[in-house]
C-alpha cells in the first residue's frame, strides 16, 4: 500500500488484505467489516487503485476528476467538504459537467451511505 500524508493509496488487487487489516486496528466487529467488505470490495476491486484516508475513500476515476479541477481531496475532512468544492464550481459553470456531476452523484450516495449505517 502506497502511503500519502493523510491516507492509503491502495491498488484495486490489494484492497482486501487492506481492509482486513485495517477494519481490524479501527475496531469493527467481525459482523461490521463483512458488511463493509461485502458491499465495497466489488466496486474497490474494479478500480486501479483508490485512496482512503481521513474518512474519505475515493476511486482512481474520482481522484483523476478531481485532479483536472483542481480539488484538494487531501486537504478535506470529510466526503460533504469534497461535495462543497464540487457544488462550488458546478455553480460556477455555465454548463453542465459530466464528469462533476458523476462525482456529486456518487460522493454523494457514499456519503449518504456511511452516515445512515452508523
Amino acid at each position: 500500500f502506497g502511503v500519502e500524508n493523510e491516507g492509503f493509496v491502495v491498488k484495486g488487487e490489494d484492497t482486501i488484505s487492506f481492509l482486513e487489516e485495517k477494519l481490524d486496528i479501527l475496531g469493527l466487529t467481525e459482523r461490521e467489516a463483512e458488511e463493509f467488505i461485502v458491499y465495497w470490495l466489488p466496486k474497490l476491486e474494479a478500480n486501479k487503485y483508490n485512496y482512503i484516508g481521513n474518512g474519505i475513500l475515493l476511486t482512481n476515476r474520482e481522484i483523476d476528476i478531481l485532479n483536472k479541477y483542481k480539488i484538494n481531496y487531501k486537504k478535506c475532512n470529510s466526503l460533504k467538504e469534497i461535495l462543497f468544492e464540487v457544488e462550488d464550481i458546478l455553480n460556477d459553470m455555465d454548463i453542465v459537467d459530466e464528469e462533476l456531476d458523476y462525482i456529486s452523484s456518487t460522493i454523494a450516495e457514499r456519503d449518504y451511505y456511511q452516515n445512515t449505517n452508523k
